[in-house]
């Protein structure tokens, strides 16, 4: 939940982040709205919040069943895959600029070894990985959190 200066609240992660975005034009870490990136930057932060976050959540349950962790393993294997070659031959997501949607799927990522989820098999994923932690803004919150 974000709550603004006026007490109104923000619910959902997809919202809020494009929300943020918006406040920072010049920053630009979404498309302006109206526009097909716009559009393309909405289907990737659905993407990760429903078939990425959603699926990887489940492994922070201590009680899943072997079955169940096959089962999303294998269910994640396919969208590593998209986004794997998704990714070939651009920086990130939306092409040349890092948008909300590489910082999202990039903490959603980070879980990975937490999760024993493997990545190890995913360039293009690992080397998008490693341009977005060697952003300073993220150096700077990685540095703050440990």
């Amino acid at each position: 939940v974000l709550e603004l200066d006026d007490g109104t609240l923000l619910t959902e992660n997809v919202a809020i982040l494009q929300y943020i975005a918006d406040q920072f034009p010049k920053s630009k870490l979404a498309p302006p709205n109206g526009t097909m990136a716009r559009v393309r930057l909405q289907e990737w932060l659905s993407f990760v919040n429903s078939e990425v976050h959603k699926t990887m959540s489940n492994f922070y349950n201590p009680l899943l069943p072997q079955e169940m962790r096959d089962f999303f393993n294998q269910r994640l294997g396919t969208r590593f895959d998209h986004i794997d070659a998704h990714l070939d031959g651009k920086n990130f997501l939306l092409g040349g600029d890092c948008s909300v949607a590489d910082y999202y799927l990039f903490v959603v990522c980070s879980w990975a070894p937490r999760l024993k989820v493997d990545l190890s098999g995913y360039k293009n994923i690992l080397e998008w990985q490693a341009r977005v932690a060697a952003r300073p803004a993220v150096r700077e919150v990685m540095s703050a959190l440990q």
